[in-house]
């Protein structure tokens, strides 16, 4: 080195292994402290932008109380054949049967891991089956109302099948065309069910007995006790083809058209996978679970109910508004191998 030139105070000559003098590690300290300040950014910004997004699958079952959970325990009818129906050998089997095995599968569940309770009409609210034991869903042909989503333990999900209100009478009562047509008549209807409201409000009915099942009213209908029976048209038409030569289903052309709903109670989460697995259903071409199970158990009933419509031919669709707001992580648009219907690519974006 010349006599010319001049060491930095703040840095050891090279290869000589001193260390660097105070300078140089004020200089390292802000620049650590420049580089944690931006990873820390980076972090309160994921952690923002984590948390202004939809919760994933994952999530809405872990929130949802579905982790760890060996058992589903799902309300269902017991009195409406079609529907939901429980056979003398103690299998329930039905539409609604297959639907709730629907949302079951796409919530993680196995067949076998399915517990089935009857609810009665009142109980579907209180979501509660038989003895009081608690359910997790309700898929009971239960309406959704207004009046209904405004009570603290009904939360309900997207519509799974859409209906009317009908009448049934004995095979040789006149057609009935109207409500006013009922006028003076004996008529049975469910407790609790909307079919008594619908009823009530015409003001046409001026004879009317609420019964707790409906096969109650069925029968006493058969017995001649009761001259029509009011309620849904997919409940009756069950009954009407099972008695096919004793009862008559009239189409009385209302407006009052019926949704069923699932009832999950009050689990926000769980009513978002509900809704998921409603939306998948009706969104991927490759899921024909829901046509099966209408083609196997309700279309059936048409021939023996003449002109009046058992339910809609299709899922209904499910309006943007009440879409499932679920994020899909990468790895969950393939199913695994090991769920009940195989690996396959995920049934919706």
């Amino acid at each position: 080195m010349s006599s010319g030139e001049q060491t930095s105070p703040d840095v050891a000559p090279p290869g000589t292994g001193a260390r660097p003098r105070r300078g140089a590690w004020v200089r390292y300290l802000r620049l650590g402290a420049m580089i944690a300040v931006i990873v820390l950014a980076i972090v309160a910004g994921a952690t923002v932008v984590s948390a202004s997004l939809d919760p994933t699958e994952n999530k809405l079952r872990q929130r949802a109380g579905l982790f760890g959970k060996s058992e589903l325990r799902i309300g269902v009818g017991f009195d409406r054949p079609g529907l939901g129906y429980l056979n003398p050998n103690g299998k329930y089997r039905g539409f609604e049967i297959e639907i709730a095995y629907l949302i079951a599968e796409d919530l993680g569940f196995q067949r076998k891991q399915v517990k089935f309770l009857t609810v009665v009409t009142e109980n579907r609210r209180r979501m509660r089956g038989g003895d009081g034991i608690p359910v997790d869903l309700v898929v009971a042909s239960y309406s959704i109302t207004p009046e209904r989503e405004r009570l603290p333990e009904v939360m309900f999900s997207v519509p799974y099948l859409s209906t009317e209100l009908a009448v049934v009478t004995r095979e040789h009562h006149p057609q009935v065309d109207s409500l006013g047509q009922l006028k003076g008549k004996r008529v049975c209807t469910l407790e609790s069910g909307t079919a008594v409201g619908w009823a009530e409000k015409s003001g046409l009915i001026d004879n009317l007995t609420k019964r707790g099942i409906i096969t109650s009213c069925i029968e006493d209908l058969r017995s001649g006790r009761y001259d029509a029976v009011v309620s849904d048209a997919t409940i009756l038409a069950g009954w009407v083809a099972r008695y096919d030569d004793e009862l008559r289903h009239h189409d009385i052309a209302t407006d009052e058209e019926q949704n069923y709903g699932v009832n999950v109670g009050n689990n926000e989460s769980l009513r978002e996978l509900v809704n998921l697995a409603l939306y998948c259903s009706f969104h991927d071409p490759g899921d024909g679970r829901w046509e099966d199970a209408y083609r196997r158990h309700l279309e059936p009933l048409q021939a023996a109910n003449d002109d009046q419509l058992v339910a809609e031919t299709d899922q209904p669709n499910i309006p943007p508004e009440q879409e499932p707001r679920v994020r899909r992580l990468p790895w969950e648009y393939w199913v695994p191998e090991s769920w009940p219907y195989g690996g396959r690519p995920a049934r919706c974006h």
